[in-house]
């Protein structure tokens, strides 16, 4: 008995696809009511760029909806969209499409000097676009295995204009699908066509959302079409719509070979000489009758399975290339022609050009990858963290080092400073177990909680960002001049000092969600030379002070000759519980209340007596 099944599609619409219109304005969605997929905008998915809508005179143009605005990306030599959520180890359709529109005002330039830009999947070239014509829709598409968690699409500046994106998809496909497609190696489509066509067909016809573009009408070629029912192998590594397989196209006698001719794309770097997978898709809906061809590739006779082919009645089949065409001319010529026992002309339904994406051995650990994107998301940093972490060098992630054993790079430090942390380390961080995780230049592990080893300091203070700087500004003038007879302007003695050579380090005591040390000299600057005290406590004096990004502090020092006599143990552990009393009692922040930051920090060079 023979294996098939009717091409109906147990497939929940759009199930698992990212649908993202470039330059939508933020926030905004939309049905596209043409092919019942609802479309988002792209600030879920890249940080760069600036929002465009293309020229009123084009939007009559479109055949696509996601086609009437775009995003431009006049800065930065790489920007990336970051596709999320993926599976690693599935398989999945990624297509961007790019329609200028004349959004600019430069379609004249076009046709003198075309836009000219590169298409990465992560760090492997994928397409070069040529823009020459503001009506275009060029699409880039390529079916790939995910390593990580996300994908990654990158929009290369080549210095010969600037990148825009109309569009970014991307759908789960079936592991069994596309078999060329591996965790190693990726395809990229440069031709996919439905012969016989009069229109495109896609989602929901297609449930994968291929592109199945009409043939552009090659002299001599004739039309076919059927109503008829086609069936297909369970076992089909491509299940091409049965819409599809419904056109055909034939020659109009057995001695005209059906033709199909391609190249490599004019003007690609040097370095990719792509090797090209054919993938033919045939059912005879015609007569039943005997039908046989052969295919030969740029002169040669390639015969799959060592037979010639012979289209099964209404039933799909295909022939496709196990192993990719390279020809160093970079030309490409298929001749489909009548065997001399056939009685009717050579058919073909539809056919798809992909040429190979071959991966680098160098990358990124995959493990890395991911926790760095989990930074990512978890406290929003924007910089340039976009694209692969270490690779290429030029495009390291700021504040990130790496280093390479010349196969696999790893993320060696990364600093977060100045991005205004006030969340936990996020837990799939902490399970990552690929990346040490430590506060700047504290020991000890931020996940666990445990403390770090003690070692030596003189002096601890803690910085606390205030909840309402304007109350404690208030009562400044009240305790003003009792605090400058506590302290100096300028702490007498304090660089000149001998520091014990016997003392406990309290650094690290207090686990919050961010550390900074402070030098002595920094903390003059911060405090104004400690001009402005705002309270006496317990512990010591407390001065208003303000960072170099504007933020309101308050300086809070312990002193061994307190009037308490409190110790260092007393003054941290009150840092960790993230308490900051105005000492006057008048202001008092509690754990219910949304809390400051707190950093404990301690100067090495200076001493305080």
């Amino acid at each position: 008995s023979i294996d098939f099944y009717l091409t109906c599609f147990p497939i929940r619409a759009g199930e698992g696809f990212i649908n993202i219109d470039c330059g939508l304005p933020d926030g905004s969605s939309y049905l596209d009511e043409k092919i019942g997929l609802n479309y988002t905008s792209d600030d879920g998915y890249i940080d760069t760029g600036e929002n465009h809508n293309i020229s009123a005179e084009y939007n009559a143009h479109e055949l696509l909806r996601s086609s009437l605005n775009l995003r431009s990306f006049p800065n930065g030599g790489r920007n990336c969209y970051t596709l999320s959520p993926a599976t690693a180890g599935l398989k999945y359709l990624v297509r961007a499409t790019f329609m200028h529109g004349n959004y600019d005002g430069k379609e004249r330039d076009l046709i003198r000097s075309p836009l000219v830009f590169d298409v990465y999947m992560g760090l492997h070239f994928w397409d070069r676009i040529y823009v020459n014509s503001s009506t275009t829709i060029y699409v880039a598409e390529a079916i790939i295995v995910a390593a990580v968690s996300s994908v990654s699409v990158c929009l290369i500046d080549i210095g010969r204009g600037t990148p825009f994106l109309s569009s970014m998809e991307m759908r789960k496909m079936k592991s069994s699908l596309y078999p060329a497609a591996m965790h190693n190696q990726s395809i990229a489509l440069q031709e996919r066509h439905s012969l016989g066509a009069s229109s495109l067909v896609r989602y929901p016809d297609d449930p994968y959302d291929r592109l199945w573009w009409p043939s552009q009408g090659t002299s001599g070629w004739l039309n076919l079409s059927t109503t008829s029912e086609i069936k297909r192998y369970s076992t089909d590594p491509f299940e091409v719509p049965v819409r599809v397989l419904q056109t055909a196209v034939t020659s109009p006698t057995t001695s005209t070979p059906l033709n199909l001719s391609w190249e490599v794309p004019s003007g690609w770097p040097a370095m990719v000489l792509p090797g090209y997978y054919l993938n033919m898709y045939y059912t005879d809906f015609q007569e039943q009758r005997l039908r046989a061809f052969d295919v030969y590739y740029n002169g040669y006779l390639w015969v799959p399975n060592n037979l010639s082919i012979t289209p099964n009645y209404l039933f799909s089949d295909y022939s496709n290339a196990t192993a990719p065409f390279t020809d160093n001319s970079g030309f490409y010529n298929v001749r489909i022609i009548a065997t001399n026992t056939s009685v009717l002309p050579p058919m073909l339904n539809a056919y798809e050009i992909n040429y190979l994406i071959q991966h680098d051995d160098t990358a990124t650990d995959t493990q890395d990858v991911e926790a760095m994107m989990n930074i990512k998301t978890e406290y929003q940093v924007e910089k340039n963290w976009m694209g692969d972490p270490c690779l290429p060098e030029k495009y390291t992630w700021i504040g990130l080092t790496c280093k390479s054993d010349g196969v696999t790079s790893r993320v060696k430090t990364f600093d977060l400073s100045g991005n205004h942390l006030d969340s936990p380390f996020p837990e799939a961080l902490c399970m990552a177990g690929s990346l040490t995780l430590r506060y700047d230049a504290m020991n000890g592990d931020p996940c666990n909680g445990k403390s770090p080893e003690k070692k030596s300091v003189l002096l601890k203070i803690v910085v606390a960002v205030p909840v309402v700087i304007v109350a404690l500004l208030a009562c400044t003038l009240t305790v003003f001049c009792f605090c400058r007879k506590q302290v100096p302007s300028v702490l007498p003695g304090c660089a000149n000092l001998p520091c014990p050579k016997s003392h406990e380090d309290y650094k690290g005591h207090v686990h919050t969600s961010d550390s900074r040390e402070f030098t002595y000299a920094e903390l003059v600057a911060i405090t104004n030379n400690f001009s402005t005290c705002i309270g006496e406590g317990g512990y010591g004096p407390v001065f208003h002070g303000e960072l170099k990004d504007g933020t309101q502090v308050a300086v809070k020092m312990h002193s061994p000759t307190s009037a308490t006599g409190k110790g260092m143990e007393e003054f941290l552990a009150e840092a960790e519980r993230q308490l900051f009393r105005h000492w006057d009692g008048v202001i008092e922040h509690r754990l219910h209340l949304k809390l400051p930051k707190v950093w404990t920090t301690c100067t090495r060079d200076v001493c305080y007596q």
